[in-house]
């Protein structure tokens, strides 16, 4: 608790007197006056697997203020530290494509979920894809995303995709954004055979390896691959549908 209170002390002392906390990157589990400062926001999907190995979406909310190029992270729930990394690299990558100076501003970002910790970098390309929409004034579509994102852009392929797909499709989105090569997964199919010998029934039970290609199993929502970010900005920014 006083170790709560002293980082919500030192966060407001920061923005009163100027100096920053360790890295850019700034964590707190409390309210801070100047997020109610809005200066634009955005609110997206974020699709995960959940403890259970079941695909959930839940969403984010993205705030950029007028600040000194600092990111915040609300801590309900925990976020663990290659989410605090992807973050970071996200609004980078999205600046840079945006072309934008960022360090005139503060990127608040709050994750709505009902898990005790999240954690994971699958949600990078969402995020930057997120920044970079607001950075030029546009609005999220109908769409979902999910993929790591490196400092060079790259998306970087991820885990749990069929789950979640599932999400995604169960939630009505029409187009799910996946990194490259990640539009067919392999599954494995349980195979049961009984032989009898004499007196006797041997069962055995083996899993085959299929190959399920998304866009013909999710009827109704498009599986569109993307190997970087620019590829991803391209496909949203495009006037009109969005085909692959």
């Amino acid at each position: 608790m006083a170790r709560r209170i002293l980082l919500a002390v030192l966060v407001i002392a920061s923005f009163l007197f100027g100096f920053e906390l360790g890295k850019s990157l700034v964590r707190c589990e409390c309210k801070v006056p100047i997020i109610n400062a809005t200066f634009k926001s955005i609110r997206f999907p974020i699709v995960a697997v959940d403890s259970h190995g079941n695909g959930v979406l839940e969403y984010a909310t993205l705030k950029i203020i007028p600040g000194h190029g600092n990111l915040y992270l609300r801590l309900n729930p925990f976020v663990e530290p290659d989410t605090q990394y992807s973050f970071e690299t996200a609004v980078s990558v999205a600046c840079r494509y945006a072309h934008e100076d960022c360090s005139k501003y503060d990127f608040i970002l709050e994750i709505h979920s009902n898990a005790i910790l999240v954690g994971g970098p699958s949600a990078g390309a969402a995020i930057a894809l997120a920044t970079y929409l607001l950075l030029e004034n546009k609005t999220w579509g109908d769409y979902a995303v999910t993929g790591a994102i490196e400092p060079d852009g790259t998306i970087s392929q991820v885990g749990g995709i069929l789950q979640k797909a599932e999400a995604a499709y169960e939630h009505g989105y029409k187009i799910f954004f996946v990194p490259k090569g990640q539009s067919k997964v392999i599954i494995y199919k349980k195979v049961v055979r009984k032989k009898l010998i004499g007196p006797f029934i041997i069962t055995t039970i083996d899993y085959v390896p299929e190959v399920l290609d998304l866009n013909k199993y999710f009827k109704g929502m498009k599986i569109i691959e993307v190997k970087d970010f620019g590829e991803l900005v391209s496909y949203v920014m495009k006037p009109g549908p969005l085909e692959e």
